[in-house]
């Protein structure tokens, strides 16, 4: 079955594809936040430990989107490699999101964030 790349590009979200994503950490030591790579984001802020916002370059059609992620951070200073990600807040051109271990807010080497909607 031939795909035409040309109906897919014109489509608002062609097969549910990610609208946004990004990858990005804090570089150890110290609280400089790089973002490495990253689609449909103007920039990332810092707002203490372990929470940042992530302001989109698009908009999002609504507040039902979904936002999936992963982190880790220096396992030789903190003692483990894995921490969870959690929305915060979300509006339809920022997600605010905590990555920590337990309550909490933990600073991450790297945060792999993904997201889904129309």
């Amino acid at each position: 079955m031939a795909i035409n790349l040309s109906t897919l590009v014109n489509q608002t979200n062609p097969l549910q594809l990610a609208k946004v994503w990004a990858n990005f950490g804090v570089v150890s030591p110290g609280t400089t936040l790089t973002i490495r790579s990253s689609y449909s984001v103007s920039s990332i802020t810092r707002n203490g430990t372990g929470d940042y916002t992530i302001n989109l370059s698009i908009t999002m059609a609504d507040l039902n989107y979904v936002m999936v992620g992963s982190n880790s951070y220096n396992q030789t200073t903190y003692g483990s490699s894995a921490a969870i990600v959690a929305p915060y807040t979300k509006t339809t051109t920022t997600c605010r999101i905590l990555t920590n271990v337990g309550n909490n807010g933990q600073e991450s080497q790297e945060v792999d964030v993904v997201i889904f909607g129309n």
